[in-house]
């Protein structure tokens, strides 16, 4: 940027002008422009709005190209080690801050036609066709991008031979995400029988880490980081107990998913000093196991204890809940700030002990319900400030207790009136209407309390809405709503002009990832560009921002896709798409299955023939 710069320089400019007596000719507008102000335009653009910027002149090219917005570039490459890249490709990942790299030769039977083998065996027949260029895994471990993060796919060999020796050489490497995809022969097998290949994870930088196995089974390596302060693991074997044992006394962020009960007891042994946010999952059975037991709750208050800067946690499914919820709030009531809670079914008694937490600020709770019907009232939550509750209604009861919430999300159900009439200092309020309740019931009945909302609620967010709910039918005008959010809507070309009347004081209208359902559009015209415009002509002194993965469609294809049952199997069809069962295990049960339903079926036609056959006979004169 230049040293003159803002209103003084441009009053310069000016002054110089007038006392020449030369015309000279005048600047652009953004060359007067200091380069703050053109980057806080770029950062309130969507990232498909900053190409066209970017050719509009010389200076805007090089703000766009500059490392701010390069390194925040996440590009997803589908390419082959041993293969040439191609020199557009090569410029592209040569600025990108995020590389998602896809190992295309995991795939079984791809076939490279478009890509040039690096290396030649020297036994080969004919010609040589070697190219000058770079191989694949020659340009990304060259040390001379400038990535960041790091994000890698493809069967374990291949990861071995062309990745995991050379990351060493990307010196600004910070995260690392690895996806172990199965063998071919290994994809039938839940866990591998064999011990694979050891090897070493090496890096002087790294700071985060994750890796996910899928149903690949273990994988023997030893992780060498110094640095790292975020691990996600899914714990298959003791490969991964090991690398927690080690670098439990340094991590600050833990995501642990488990596939075996003994891996949470043994996890629950070593210290984390320095854990700020810790997110636990089990796999398999949710069958709850006894949270009386000296042993679980003696495990995971040591668990607890040890780890005193503990802040955000989150807790999916039974067996983890059962264990870690009681501990976490009686042990870090002082600390814990954030807790999240789902896919899980708790008693009373235990739920109950989430009022403990003293600095809660953020309560989340999703899928979430109680064994007993009794639910708990008034339950005190001072510090709570954002509450969201998906399929969670029946877990607490809506009372002066949480009068404190400002921000709230939850699944439409009859308790709408009492949200209303309780939270008095909600302002941002959101509601989910993808539910598995009758939704249109609800909106008839209940959507009218709206209007009862307090009167500092300035955000409202619908998701969810469907042609078949029309919450617009039922509402009351909201005047104190200035931000208005569609998410995942279908909005009718009609409903445009019901809006206004019920957002007077509307100031922005924001649509993410709706559909704008139409039956007629004007030729030779793009269906969203038009639907703008016609709802900016409703909303005058309102800002309308569309996201751009926002769409129009039909209004007869929009009432198929509400249905997405029949919606995704049409789409099935039309992509001549077959589902058949992965395991040949599974696919010869389903067979059998079929062939003694058919066996089943001829039987009861031939007893019903017979028994025909022989009615008839009796019917004969003697």
């Amino acid at each position: 940027m230049s040293a003159k710069s803002g209103p003084v320089a441009k009053r310069q400019r000016v002054e110089e002008h007038d006392s020449s007596d030369e015309e000279e000719e005048p600047e652009c507008f953004i060359d007067m422009l200091p380069d703050e102000i053109l980057m806080d335009i770029f950062d309130r653009l969507f990232f498909l709005e900053r190409k066209p910027c970017a050719l509009v002149c010389r200076r805007w090219h090089s703000i766009l190209r500059s490392s701010y917005y390069m390194s925040r570039i996440k590009c997803t490459v589908n390419h082959c080690y041993e293969y040439l890249i191609e020199p557009f490709r090569r410029n592209l990942l040569s600025h990108c801050g995020h590389i998602c790299f896809n190992d295309c030769g995991s795939v079984p039977g791809f076939v490279c036609s478009n890509l040039i083998p690096a290396y030649k065996a020297q036994d080969q027949p004919g010609p040589s066709t070697a190219q000058t260029g770079l191989s694949m895994e020659d340009f990304l471990f060259s040390g001379k991008l400038p990535v960041r993060a790091l994000t890698v796919s493809g069967v374990q060999a291949r990861f071995i031979t062309h990745v995991a020796s050379r990351l060493k050489s990307m010196p600004d490497l910070e995260e690392l995400l690895i996806n172990y995809i199965p063998a071919e022969e290994e994809r039938y097998r839940v866990h591998h029988t064999g011990p694979g290949p050891h090897w070493k994870l090496e890096h002087p930088n790294l700071r985060s880490l994750t890796i996910l196995l899928y149903i690949a089974g273990p994988l023997p390596y030893e992780l060498v980081l110094p640095k790292l302060v975020k691990l996600a693991l899914e714990v298959d074997s003791d490969n991964e107990l090991m690398a927690l044992e080690r670098y439990s006394a340094q991590l600050e962020d833990l995501w642990l998913l488990f596939y075996f009960t003994r891996a949470m007891e043994q996890i629950l042994t070593y210290p984390f000093p320095k854990l700020r946010k810790l997110n636990l999952k089990r796999y398999g059975e949710n069958d709850p196991p006894d949270p009386n037991t000296r042993v679980d709750d003696a495990s995971a208050e040591r668990f607890i204890t040890s780890a005193p800067l503990l802040e955000d946690v989150t807790l999916r499914n039974n067996v983890i809940t059962m264990r870690m919820l009681r501990a976490v709030c009686v042990i870090g009531k002082r600390s814990v700030t954030r807790l999240t809670l789902a896919h899980c079914v708790l008693p009373r008694r235990l739920f109950v002990f989430i009022a403990e937490l003293e600095k809660l600020e953020y309560l989340k709770l999703k899928n979430v319900a109680l064994e007993d019907e009794d639910r708990p009232v008034r339950v005190n939550f001072p510090a709570l400030k954002q509450l969201h509750l998906t399929n969670s209604g029946t877990c607490i009861r809506f009372d002066d207790g949480l009068s404190s919430v400002t921000h709230f999300k939850y699944t439409v159900d009859s308790k709408l009136a009492k949200i209303c009439r309780h939270m008095w200092q909600l302002e941002d309020f959101e509601i989910k209407l993808r539910a598995k309740y009758p939704v249109a019931e609800f909106v008839r009945n209940h959507f009218h309390s709206l209007s009862e909302l307090p009167q500092t609620v300035r955000t409202l967010r619908l998701s969810g809405i469907k042609t078949v709910n029309r919450p617009w039918d039922f509402s009351r005008p909201m005047p104190t709503v200035e931000h208005l959010v569609l998410r995942k809507c279908n909005l009718v070309r009609g409903d445009f002009a019901k809006l206004p009347k019920l957002f007077p004081s509307l100031r922005l209208l924001e649509l993410i990832q709706t559909c704008i359902a139409y039956k007629r559009c004007p030729s030779g015209v793009k269906p969203l560009v038009h639907f703008t415009g016609r709802l900016k002509q409703f909303f005058p002194n309102c800002r309308v921002l569309i996201h751009p993965d926002s769409s129009t469609e039909l209004l007869a294809t929009v009432l198929e896709m509400e249905d997405e049952f029949k919606w995704k199997l049409k789409r099935m069809w039309e992509n001549e798409i077959t589902i058949e069962p992965a395991c040949p295990k599974l696919k010869r049960k389903w067979e059998a299955k079929r062939l003694r339903t058919k066996q089943k079926r001829l039987e009861q036609e031939a007893l019903a023939a017979r028994l025909e056959q022989e009615g008839l006979e009796d019917s004969e004169p003697e």
